[in-house]
């Protein structure tokens, strides 16, 4: 039963890939338009979720969606890609307060690694949360640890260490 699934988690619509502007709905209610062919794109889909069969429809234009007629030019980056969906469409469960994004900053010259952590919530209430990471070397082995900070989610956080002799990783 998809609803008992939910208890206490959100439910997250990702199209992994869909060129080129999108717009989709699910249940007859539109999540939202993207022009972002080349990047994944999610939609809470929480309170649209029903028990049962659930409808999912995806509009998609070809390139000529992503003109702006009246300025002569592209709203954004248009590569060699056929439009359509070119990647799955998943539903995914999450918990209610999650990590969002992380982006990755290397400083060779400082011998240092510092990650921003934004941190979403979907809880009415902000809710303290320990962030850390650990980066594991491809056997699984720890090479890096960041410590922890505590969070009030919603926000975003820098976790950073130096790093004297990194090798070559993958988040």
């Amino acid at each position: 039963d998809v609803l008992s699934d939910l208890a206490g988690q959100r439910a997250i619509l990702v199209l992994k890939g869909a060129a080129f502007r999108s717009t989709t709905w699910l249940n007859g209610h539109e999540l939202g338009t993207s022009v972002q062919c080349a990047v994944p794109i999610d939609y809470d889909v929480t309170a649209f979720v029903q028990p049962g069969d659930n409808e999912v429809l995806i509009g998609l234009t070809a390139r000529e969606g992503l003109v702006d007629i009246a300025h002569k030019c592209y709203v954004a980056p248009c590569n060699g890609m056929m439009a359509g969906l070119y990647d799955s469409v998943e539903l995914q469960l999450r918990p209610p307060v999650a990590i969002d994004d992380v982006f990755v900053r290397t400083s060779v010259q400082r011998k240092r690694l510092e990650l921003d952590v934004s941190v979403s919530s979907a809880l009415s209430r902000r809710e303290p949360v320990d962030v850390g990471a650990v980066i594991v070397d491809g056997d699984g082995r720890t090479v890096c640890r960041l410590p922890a900070q505590t969070l009030d989610a919603p926000g975003q956080v820098t976790l950073g260490a130096d790093w004297i002799a990194p090798e070559l990783w993958t988040p």
